[in-house]
């Protein structure tokens, strides 16, 4: 029997995979559940438009993702954090930080999209990652300075 999937099912396919399996797991399980849909001629020809929509709207995400990358580059953040005198922070620096300081300057990242490769706990310059699309990333140096700092200027 041949279904569409409108959701992942683990082990058999993500959302959207044409799949092949036993009748009675589609007509008993798939179907009544409403993770699948028979896949007739009709189904098929709107399934396959979803699949070019899908595809087109990829194409756009990911081109907005590598025009964002090119800016973002050149791009060097600073955050003023509490510190000791031997430059240990207070608590670390976190993804929602790193997205405020971004709102800052004029990038909408979310926080989700924000990689710290280690726990930031030390004023100084460090290089954090930023994942605008599933496979566009892009590095960004990233200053921590001590408000300590700003108040004896």
């Amino acid at each position: 029997m041949e279904l569409i999937l409108r959701e992942d099912v683990e082990g058999l396919g993500r959302k959207g995979d044409l799949v092949q399996v036993k009748p009675g797991y589609g007509r008993n399980f798939l179907i009544p559940q409403q993770k699948a849909v028979c896949a007739h001629k009709g189904n098929k020809r709107s399934y396959e438009e979803l699949l070019r929509q899908a595809a087109r709207r990829e194409d756009f995400l990911r081109e907005q993702a590598k025009s964002l990358a090119e800016k973002l580059s050149s791009l060097s953040l600073s955050i003023r954090v509490r510190a000791s005198e031997e430059g240990k922070l207070f608590g670390a620096i976190t993804p929602l930080q790193v997205s405020d300081a971004l709102k800052e300057q004029g990038f909408e990242i979310d926080k989700k999209q924000i990689s710290i490769p280690k726990l930031l706990k030390e004023v100084g310059e460090h290089k954090i990652l930023l994942n605008l699309h599933k496979d566009l990333s892009v590095e960004v140096a990233l200053s921590v300075q001590s408000e300590e700092e700003e108040k004896a200027s």
